[in-house]
């Protein structure tokens, strides 16, 4: 098999997680804040009965490239693939790399285990290593057909989106208040920040978990009767 192809998250950095604490007894209840880019205020309400507890959140912190530019691309199998998980694994196994190779600027891939692709700061091109590898353009699609022993031919179809499917000033549009220009940048990053979660972990529909870690817990042993 392929290696995993080169993801968008070079241009998309993520911090390290840390955790958010609810304030410690006593302390004065945090003033309303003002909401982005509207007009109302978020306020705060306190109960009168219970007790305080602790909260506890994971969070990271995303620097985007503000000259980073998302190509997007239709991605289609025939015939169907019913599993994300083999989708992912049937489009890395289709000689990626000599397609994002060949095609100036690109720079890496994020793919959403369904129908969208998007390319990074260049849209995919045939080269003709790409062509060598099997590769094929097909009035502007980008073809790739795998061969499995004993099964129908797979193919995989490449398409640029409708219109210029081009995401532009990643470095500011999280100032604005909101609208399709905001929810179409929020779901790019989306897909590349679970493209990143699939190269690392196992994906078992929109969860994650570390096979390294689950066999760390399965080697342990009990030490005395009543402990682990």
């Amino acid at each position: 098999p392929m290696q995993p192809q080169p993801p968008i998250g070079k241009d998309v950095e993520t911090g390290r997680a840390g955790s958010s604490r609810a304030p410690p007894q006593g302390s004065e209840p945090p003033s309303p804040k003002r909401a982005r880019g509207g007009d109302e205020e978020e306020v705060a309400t306190h109960g009168q009965a219970g007790r305080r507890c602790t909260v506890l959140t994971n969070f990271a912190q995303i620097r985007v490239k503000s000259d980073l530019q998302v190509f997007q691309f239709d991605v289609r199998f025939e015939p169907p693939i019913a599993k994300a998980e083999n989708r992912r694994r049937v489009l890395s196994e289709c000689k990626m790399d000599s397609l994002l190779a060949g095609s100036p600027g690109a720079s890496g891939v994020a793919y959403d285990g369904n129908a969208i692709l998007y390319v990074a700061n260049g849209a995919l091109q045939l080269s003709s290593e790409a062509a060598r590898q099997g590769w094929v353009d097909e009035n502007g699609e980008l073809g790739f057909t795998r061969q499995e022993a004993g099964r129908k031919p797979l193919q995989l179809t490449l398409k640029r989106a409708g219109g210029d499917a081009v995401l532009r000033n990643f470095g500011d549009f999280m100032t604005k208040a909101g609208g399709d220009d905001v929810r179409a940048h929020q779901m790019a990053l989306e897909v590349v920040l679970k493209h990143q979660a699939c190269t690392r972990f196992k994906a078992l529909g929109d969860a994650f978990y570390d096979e390294t870690c689950e066999a760390s817990w399965a080697d342990q042993r009990r030490l005395v009767s009543g402990s682990s």
